[in-house]
């Protein structure tokens, strides 16, 4: 029993020193143009205009989840997007016209966001459940 605590405060402390590793990094705003997202896999944090965390998930191509999925999708194609429908502009999900998705994409570009890279899957979804757990994000 004594090997397991320790291995849970061992992996505690290191899930610690990687939410302060993840704030710590560079945050982007969606409306940059010249966005350097790396193709590889990571966990992201998604904060608003004011600085609040939004969102926190994990992708194996953080590129194409930012950007292609969550900036450029539509509700169908991001939980992210749903959530902001449903709780930020009270939307509901089943009825979102092409104005509504504009009025998405036009709260996303004032959000930001950082990320970190993690190339194991099993490591990053650790990760994310951790961070999602400890950091509360609104949505």
């Amino acid at each position: 029993m004594r090997n397991f605590y320790q291995e849970m405060e061992s992996r505690i402390e290191k899930y610690k020193k990687l939410v302060q590793d993840l704030l710590k990094q560079e945050f982007i705003n969606f409306s940059d143009k010249n966005k350097n997202i790396p193709t590889t896999s990571g966990v992201y944090a998604i904060f608003d205009d004011k600085g609040n965390l939004l969102y926190i998930g994990e992708a194996q191509n953080m590129r194409r989840r930012l950007l292609n999925n969550h900036l450029r999708g539509n509700v169908g194609s991001s939980v992210l997007r749903r959530k902001i429908a449903e709780q930020k502009l009270n939307l509901s999900g089943d009825k979102i016209s092409k104005s509504d998705e504009e009025n998405i994409n036009k709260f996303l570009k004032s959000c930001c966001f950082c990320f970190l890279e993690i190339e194991d899957e099993r490591e990053r979804k650790m990760f994310e459940h951790f961070s999602i757990s400890v950091l509360h994000p609104e949505l």
